[in-house]
């Protein structure tokens, strides 16, 4: 009972967002993203992120959303970050506002001190016509429910994981 008030309550809860425009973190992780649009998803899911000095790693993790926020929570423990986005590969289920393809990413971008949170709706690559290009949308930040969720977890951990001891 208790995750099905949680939807309610998550669907109806607007999260205002002020989203700066992509930076070149962002537009190569979503290039990256794009290009992993698989028959089965988006596969690996792409992590990326930037230190305080400017360097950048990137990482294609091959494993369930759960582990790669995981994953994402330890790295940010350990590491000085600037920025990071990554994109957590799901599927639509009833109640999460609008998902226009049964697969999506819940995004999570975290810049300039701020979290943003929100949906890519794409498809799959076999759900189009040979020769087509699946479709690969531009991030949603108005997904209450998505972005309610991720702000319940993962980014509440990651928040926690960005703080100084």
């Amino acid at each position: 009972m208790k995750r099905a008030e949680d939807k309610e309550r998550f669907a109806s809860t607007p999260v205002p967002q002020d989203v700066p425009e992509p930076t070149p973190l962002f537009t190569g992780w979503f290039s990256m993203a794009k290009s992993a649009v698989g028959d089965e998803g988006v596969y690996p899911q792409q992590y990326h992120r930037q230190a305080l000095d400017g360097g950048v790693t990137i990482e294609a993790i091959a494993m369930s959303g759960n582990d790669m926020m995981r994953i994402a929570i330890e790295r940010l423990k350990t590491e000085d970050v600037a920025e990071f986005v990554m994109g957590i590969d799901m599927s639509r289920a009833e109640g999460q506002g609008f998902i226009e393809f049964p697969d999506f990413l819940a995004v999570i971008w975290f810049v300039e001190g701020e979290f943003y949170t929100g949906v890519l709706n794409y498809q799959l690559t076999s759900a189009v016509e040979e020769g087509e290009e699946p479709a690969f949308r531009d991030v949603l930040w108005d997904n209450n429910y998505w972005s309610n969720s991720l702000r319940e977890y993962p980014v509440a951990d990651m928040q926690d994981a960005l703080t100084p001891s």
